[in-house]
């Protein structure tokens, strides 16, 4: 990997000894055209010398690491590219940025979407008053590629959120909302590789309850022309249902784990169906007779009894052109 130059601007320039207080991992492939906006959004969320941004490009063909070094050189050693020489995958990039953080808190943030004030400031109170917690996330506000508001990430209603929670809801969460204690990071950085996030947060949720603001602090670009759910959407099931297996170990009990087996075959069968994939239908059903640890049969039909309605809501989050509404839901819990 290449680390910038070291020639560096006085602008934010800190003690390169100095622990900050949060570092924040973002990870950028290809994101030229969003990764100005992603990183003005978080050198404004705490005065210099409280931040470390570890910025990892994974490789890009465009113009995103031209764009990186600029910043970088504006805020001294506050932002830090890692340059990868080779393309590791989303999971390896965001992995080696975890391990390089110094920070006594670390948030992750991808680099096509973007912070809204205030985000780390109340996560770091919220987590100052609730020393048990392990992690702390918040709802988001879902735009498109071009920018446009079209609703939120969700609307759950709870201030915890526990493994049974994330397991029997499957995952609802905001990946670029999350902020935990550093001192977890090892349990991250022991999964094993390709992961997604539901895997990082299951991990944090075993821990115990982590908390969750319902202030939209995060604006998250839905399906943009480097997500990884667009992309690889095979990969991105398959790495969930890993992440559901690893759960199931962990003492969910088995009502939350037959919910958990029903909202993945509905969500693998809506998205295969979706494409023409009527094969991946079911070679998944045969996987889940062979490998859940509860009988399927159940979950199957309870499954299969709500994906008319969960059909319709993919198409419009998917194809639909709507416009802001207060009531636009991406993930209803």
């Amino acid at each position: 990997m290449t680390v910038r130059p070291l020639s560096i601007m006085i602008r934010g320039k800190v003690d390169a000894v100095t622990t900050p207080i949060v570092s924040v991992c973002i990870s950028t492939y290809n994101h030229q055209r969003y990764i100005s906006r992603c990183l003005e959004s978080v050198v404004a969320q705490l005065p210099p010398g409280k931040l470390e941004i570890l910025v990892g490009d994974d490789l890009s063909t465009d113009e995103t690491r031209g764009i990186v070094t600029t910043f970088a050189q504006n805020w001294g050693d506050i932002i830090i590219p890692i340059f990868n020489e080779k393309n590791l995958g989303p999971s390896a990039n965001l992995s080696q940025l975890i391990r390089r953080a110094r920070g006594q808190f670390i948030a992750h943030l991808d680099g096509d979407d973007y912070w809204l004030p205030g985000k780390l400031a109340e996560q770091l109170a919220f987590l100052k008053v609730n020393a048990t917690a392990p992690a702390v996330l918040s709802n988001a506000l879902v735009i498109s590629d071009d920018g446009s508001p079209i609703g939120f990430f969700t609307n759950y209603q709870k201030e915890r959120v526990g493994l049974s929670d994330l397991v029997g809801n499957g995952n609802f969460l905001c990946h670029g909302s999350l902020l935990y204690r550093a001192e977890y990071k090892t349990r991250l950085l022991e999964i094993p590789m390709p992961y997604i996030d539901y895997m990082l947060l299951i991990r944090l949720a075993e821990i115990g309850p982590m908390g969750y603001l319902h202030h939209p602090f995060v604006a998250y670009r839905w399906n943009s022309t480097t997500s990884m759910r667009a992309a690889m959407r095979g990969l991105v099931h398959e790495n969930f249902w890993h992440a559901l297996k690893f759960a199931f170990g962990a003492g969910v009990d088995r009502v939350t784990l037959r919910r958990a087996v029903s909202h993945f075959f509905e969500q693998v069968t809506v998205a295969n169906l979706i494409q023409g994939k009527l094969g991946a239908v079911w070679s998944w059903a045969q996987r889940l007779r062979n490998e859940s640890p509860v009988p399927v049969m159940g979950a199957v039909l309870c499954g299969a009894m709500r994906m008319p309605l969960s059909l319709w809501r993919y198409l419009r989050k998917q194809y639909g052109s709507r416009k802001f509404k207060n009531t636009s839901v991406f993930y209803r819990r």
